[in-house]
């Protein structure tokens, strides 16, 4: 059984979302923070020899993972995806939005997916549409996930 997501009232949202704007203004224009002064003294570069660039050039790419690629499915506009718990050691499945609103199973060891139903319908374009999913915290015996997307509201 999955709970619906409740509507914050637009009255609560309005002075947040103000606030919340005032305060990120005020911390990226704030001209106290910019040092403006022409009398910094310029900092000296370290003298490191070539031998030790190349030995630490050899310890970072030592130190990389190497990483291989697999398509395993195609989308039209995927959005964000989660991965679904291995049951018996086999290949993970992964739940996969599509911005045009449609969800989907994959199955990573055969490369199909499968549509979910049930999805609400989306306010596709621009910035709407189905966007992330996560896994419930208690995933393991309610099955619930948890999707954002955007809705069209009165008026269109």
């Amino acid at each position: 059984m999955t709970t619906p997501i409740e509507r914050v009232s637009l009255p609560l949202t309005s002075p947040l979302l103000i606030a919340a704007l005032l305060f990120s203004t005020s911390a990226c224009s704030n001209p106290a923070t910019v040092n403006t002064s022409n009398n910094v003294p310029e900092q000296k570069e370290s003298q490191t020899s070539k031998a030790d660039m190349r030995t630490s050039d050899a310890q970072v790419s030592a130190d990389k993972p190497e990483f291989t690629t697999k398509a395993v499915a195609t989308f039209d506009e995927p959005w964000a995806m989660t991965a679904l718990p291995s049951i018996d050691g086999k290949a993970p499945k992964l739940l996969v939005t599509q911005k045009t609103g449609e969800l989907f199973i994959v199955d990573t060891a055969t490369g199909s997916k499968t549509q979910v139903a049930g999805i609400p319908k989306v306010a596709y374009g621009g910035q709407g549409g189905l966007g992330d999913i996560i896994l419930a915290p208690d995933f393991a015996t309610s099955n619930a996930v948890y999707i954002s997307y955007v809705e069209a509201g009165k008026g269109g």
